[in-house]
């Protein structure tokens, strides 16, 4: 959750408008200068032109926000996009035409200040057209927030109608608790049943927020669903615009332009998700770079060792439930998966996670992988798709998840990651699973970028050391 209107999709969006309508001045001066001076002659040193940035790199945001380039009108028709951009762009040069007049700079030629606009104008349309074609994309099913709506069906028709106006928001509304006895599709959103019926849904679902939209008389019989998904690291938001509160002590946070009153206990907001995900993609690029050249030593070792893939996949669950196929150079024999059973007795482990030292299925060049953690590697390919990160908490199966206690779940409220804080602390010497989700919500709860660096070191070092992790 983020100040109203500054996302980091808007701030990039921003910063992407600055770097263009620069770009836009370059480009006319070049033109103007080196392309058909011919005719009316060169122009001053580029040098002489620069005290126009003062102007430019403020005025042309505040202009374009103005006109409504950062409030929905991706959404709207490409008229009225079109013409946003004509108007921001033509009153943003008539202010620097007046700044320009009041320097009395006589430098500035009428053929170069017409070409910068122009260049401008087309520049900025290309990227708005760009932008809306990926906002009407469909999104990514592990990047959108999966959504549960806990209101009477009008709230819910509300809240559609509000969220088809924000343009950099990805919400999916998998469906809505009814808080009467009807039982209707609002504007396509599914009824899964009553408020009473929550936790068993959230249980079977994928969920990453539930958002109350109830008259404020339901607010007090709320608090126990809220403690119900606090618990399972699940956010839950109250959408203020139906509440007649005053909230002048209350911190509001922003949905894009929706004021809510959020409960979370997640660790990070979006500008640090965004953070930790450009980290993850250019970890990843690495990862399956080294991912690549492990291939050729050790895919033709495993092949000849025994028979099956050189890459094993198993399904896991991520973030909030969702399913997802994680890979790994395979360490056992293709057969593992049908001995699992007979090996249960000899779990090591205290709890819904699976152990069994010195496993009889581990072929010999898996044993070597293992030891210096090399089978982890494909694992790139998962953080890469956004379906894990570099560091999070364990990805579990779905027979572990099954069994897992309802405050298990909030293991679950972060993507999995290749490594972790329990991965570091000694992975081969804890046997209790309560123990290990005590470390994943320690991690959860401390979350900075600069643990996420001090746990890859650690990792690094203990991959060097062949201690495991």
């Amino acid at each position: 959750m983020v100040e109203k209107g500054y996302t980091p999709l808007k701030k990039i969006t921003i910063a992407m408008d600055v770097l263009l309508t620069l770009l836009s001045f370059l480009l006319a001066y070049e033109l103007r200068d080196n392309i058909i001076f011919d005719r009316h002659g060169h122009l001053f040193s580029l040098q002489q032109y620069l005290w126009v940035l003062w102007i430019i790199i403020p005025v042309w945001p505040i202009v374009l926000k103005y006109f409504g380039l950062y409030e929905g009108v991706l959404t709207g028709s490409m008229r009225d996009m079109i013409l946003a951009i004509l108007k921001s762009v033509l009153t943003a040069s008539l202010v620097l035409a007046s700044a320009i007049y009041v320097m009395k700079d006589s430098l500035f030629s009428r053929l170069f200040f017409g070409f910068f606009i122009s260049i401008n104008f087309v520049l900025l349309l290309i990227e708005k057209i760009i932008l809306k074609w990926v906002y009407h994309r469909p999104h990514s099913k592990y990047n959108d927030r999966k959504v549960m709506l806990i209101s009477a069906p009008e709230g819910v028709f509300k809240f559609t109608n509000l969220m088809s106006r924000e343009e950099d928001i990805s919400v999916n509304v998998i469906g809505y608790l009814t808080v009467d006895d009807s039982r209707n599709t609002v504007d396509g959103v599914e009824c899964l049943g009553r408020m009473e019926d929550m936790k068993r849904i959230l249980l079977s679902n994928a969920v990453d927020e539930v958002i109350f939209v109830l008259p404020k008389s339901y607010v007090p019989e709320i608090e126990g669903y809220i403690m119900d998904c606090e618990e399972m690291g699940i956010t839950v938001r109250m959408l203020l615009d139906f509440y007649h509160l005053k909230l002048s002590k209350t911190l509001i946070s922003y949905l894009g332009n929706l004021p809510m009153l959020s409960f979370r206990t997640v660790n990070l907001d979006e500008n640090q998700k965004f953070i930790k995900r450009i980290v993850d993609i250019v970890g990843a690029i690495v990862g399956l770079a080294v991912t690549a050249v492990l291939f050729l030593i050790f895919g033709p070792a495993i092949k000849l060792e025994s028979r099956g893939p050189v890459f094993y996949s198993q399904m896991r669950v991520g973030q909030n439930g969702r399913k997802f196929r994680l890979y790994k150079f395979r360490t056992m024999y293709a057969d593992a998966d049908e001995h699992k059973k007979e090996l249960e007795d000899q779990n090591i482990m205290k709890g819904a996670i699976f152990k069994v030292e010195n496993d009889p299925r581990i072929t010999r060049v898996g044993k070597i992988m293992r030891k210096f953690s090399l089978d982890e590697f494909p694992q790139f390919y998962n953080v890469m798709k956004g379906e894990m990160s570099l560091v999070g908490t364990r990805p579990p199966t779905e027979d572990e998840v099954a069994g897992y206690e309802q405050r298990h779940r909030r293991r679950l409220s972060i993507k999995p990651g290749i490594t972790g804080l329990w991965q570091v602390s000694g992975r081969n010497a804890i046997e209790d699973f309560d123990e290990i989700v005590a470390l994943d919500v320690k991690y959860i709860d401390s979350w900075s970028l600069w643990l996420d660096i001090r746990i890859l070191c650690k990792t690094v070092l203990a991959v060097f050391r062949s201690t495991g992790m």
